[in-house]
């Protein structure tokens, strides 16, 4: 048994998972592990508040994007990010990290950090047992457990 990427990710309780959007010449993807709750408490238990989190399970979320975008108000230029995010009681901070092939949190650098954007998740949403990313045509959607989050974006 490997760790890492050489792992049997099919072994894994939290599966990888993809999202794509082609529209047009645009091609947005997201590629992550999702974690199920299974009755664990998930936001400041799970997944501490006001430390670094993978945002997801295993290796990092990866998004990647082949045209400039404008996510928030914030421009992201094309290429291949990382998501990492920082978790409070009230808001979350979403980062885009232009190192993407990490294991978890490990190697995170914040002087790569390509962009910050602070949001507010909605917190009353129904029961979502497995996170979930979702990239259409204006939004990346992220929900989990009774979080969620839809950060708007437009080509730049």
């Amino acid at each position: 048994m490997g760790c890492g990427r050489y792992q049997d990710i099919s072994s894994r309780p939290s599966p990888l998972e993809a999202d794509t959007l082609q529209a047009g010449d645009l091609t947005l993807s997201i590629t992550y592990s999702s974690p199920r709750v299974r009755a664990r408490k998930i936001w400041d238990g799970v997944v501490p508040f006001e430390k670094i989190w993978r945002t997801g399970a295993n290796e990092a979320t990866v998004f990647e994007t082949n045209r400039d975008l404008i996510i928030e108000n914030k421009s992201l230029p094309k290429g291949k990010y990382s998501i990492f995010s920082i978790p409070t009681n009230e808001n979350w901070i979403i980062i885009f990290n232009k190192e993407w092939n990490l294991w978890g949190a490990y190697g995170y650098n914040e002087r790569k950090d390509q962009l910050r954007i602070t949001i507010k998740p909605s917190n009353n949403l129904s029961h979502q047992e497995e996170m979930t990313f979702k990239v259409d045509t204006s939004t990346i959607q992220f929900r989990w457990e009774n979080l969620g989050y839809n950060l708007s974006y437009a080509l730049y």
